[in-house]
């Protein structure tokens, strides 16, 4: 990472809750939160999400190096079977189904939450 700060944030955006992790530059975790997601812009909850991380960490915004986020909104509409009439699945060669894929991301994961 530059010189920048090296600071980074990750957020999950969930149809009820949006979680948030600020990590520093040595990957130890600075700061957690979790906020209601905004169902009418969940982007909001992200912008108060990563502001309340900062404040916590007492971090400046300046010294973020990468944000990623996530999202199970889209899951969730496909599941609930709401939003869209019609709806395309993009898979990979190698991964068919929605359970084959499912059953990958499950084999794959981590051993459970981190906490800071």
């Amino acid at each position: 990472m530059s010189e920048r700060g090296g600071w980074r944030a990750a957020a999950d955006i969930g149809g009820t809750f949006t979680d948030l992790v600020l990590v520093d530059r040595e990957g130890r975790c600075a700061a957690v939160a979790k906020l209601l997601t905004s169902a009418d812009d969940p982007a909001r909850s992200v912008t108060e999400g990563l502001d309340r991380l900062l404040a916590d960490a007492g971090v400046d915004g300046q010294s973020l190096e990468v944000v990623v986020h996530g999202t199970t909104l889209v899951a969730n509409a496909l599941i609930e079977r709401r939003g869209a009439d019609r709806v395309g699945h993009p898979v990979s060669l190698r991964t068919t189904t929605i359970s084959e894929a499912q059953r990958w991301r499950a084999a794959s994961a981590p051993g459970g939450p981190r906490r800071c």
